[in-house]
């Protein structure tokens, strides 16, 4: 994606979030903000806690509150033993529906 952008093959809008990471703040990224958003390609400041946002922190909640047993926490093997199996599964019995989901409203 920062390729194309880079370049200008971009067609549509697009945008993308950045966290407080320091290679987000730094003057470099910023000197290219407004080049980008000349080419269509707006960056917004995520929230500093923003779980809601975190592709990956959903994940982790569906696993905790939903698919996982309490006995899968009965011990350190048992627990990477389901968690193993969740991930190998993902997307086959294990799945999340992001295409209903508002990440930014």
């Amino acid at each position: 994606m920062f390729r194309e952008m880079a370049s200008g093959e971009r067609r549509k809008a697009e945008s993308s979030g950045f966290g407080y990471a320091k290679i987000h703040r730094s003057r470099i990224v910023q000197e290219k903000l407004v080049e980008w958003e000349e080419k269509g390609f707006y960056i917004f400041n995520l929230p500093p806690y923003s779980p809601h946002l975190n592709i990956i922190e959903i994940l982790w909640r569906k696993m905790k509150y939903e698919w996982l047993k309490p006995a899968d926490y009965f011990s350190f093997e048992s627990l990477t033993k389901a968690i193993k199996e969740i991930l190998g599964s993902l997307g086959a019995e294990y799945k999340i529906n992001f295409k209903d989901r508002t990440f930014i409203k």
